[in-house]
């Protein structure tokens, strides 16, 4: 199959011949990590490297930790750079407006919702999905009004929407039954992308100009997230190079050199 991002050689290879953009740092800054978290964890592959790193108490995340809760230089350096690149995204999306890399909508952990909230319509009938250990998705619709009679059961070995709505289709279920039905499902898909950026400005983590969520845990895992992302972008040669979309590059090198620091 024909590479869909071909076109964008040539300005590649103009690129290439500098050496003061910050594209070219963040992979230089890029080598060196991939050599300590492939050494750290034994594993060649990067994606299984990255996953560690956002779930273990390495130095790399630990010192992202840090930076987040305190306020000193270093870590006044590393908020500003973090706000920047999230300035820089909103205004450049990459790859595109359609599905921009941005900390206000990431998949970087499964969905944690294992089970729905039971619901109950008018009509007396509860809805419940429900994610099993092994991956298996239930959803179950009961009329409360008949003594809990089954109205209509879904079972499949993993989550698959086609699959879901195909099911939903052939069953006997009104359109208003299929919509909660849906919502239901959809609340438990396991990479559901999440909004990093809070909302109001009370118990938040105050990041230079922008508030994120108050749990340093998860925005550790998902700037990770971010950061791996905008690398396989920049590897593969899958954005235009132009000169607004590689800006995103200048924060994302600094946020990367700041959390090189301390790694063993």
């Amino acid at each position: 199959m024909p590479n869909q991002f071909f076109g964008h050689i040539n300005k590649w290879l103009l690129l290439s011949q500098s050496d003061t953009d910050f594209a070219s740092l963040f992979v230089r800054a890029w080598i060196p990590f991939n050599a300590w978290y492939v050494n750290h964890y034994q594993i060649t592959r990067d994606r299984e490297c990255i996953d560690n790193l956002k779930s273990d108490n390495n130095h790399f995340r630990s010192r992202m930790i840090a930076l987040l809760q305190t306020n000193d230089d270093a870590a006044q350096e590393f908020k500003y750079y973090l706000a920047k690149l999230q300035r820089r995204l909103d205004m450049y999306p990459i790859p595109d407006a359609v599905n921009p890399i941005s900390l206000r909508s990431i998949y970087y952990r499964e969905n944690p919702i294992m089970s729905t909230t039971p619901v109950v319509e008018n009509r007396g009938r509860l809805y419940k999905a429900e994610k099993l250990a092994g991956g298996d998705i239930t959803l179950q619709i009961l009329n409360k009004n008949n003594n809990n009679n089954t109205v209509y059961s879904y079972s499949h070995n993993k989550y698959e929407p086609t699959h879901f709505l195909n099911s939903l289709a052939h069953s006997n279920l009104s359109n208003n039954q299929r919509g909660v039905a849906e919502r239901c499902y959809l609340e438990i898909n396991p990479k559901v992308k999440e909004n990093l950026i809070a909302d109001g400005n009370r118990n938040v983590l105050r990041i230079h100009t922008i508030n994120l969520i108050n749990n340093p845990n998860l925005v550790s895992q998902a700037v990770i997230e971010l950061l791996y992302t905008l690398r396989n972008k920049l590897f593969h040669g899958e954005i235009q190079p132009t000169r607004q979309n590689l800006s995103v590059y200048e924060p994302a090198y600094f946020i990367l050199r700041s959390l090189l620091k301390d790694i063993q």
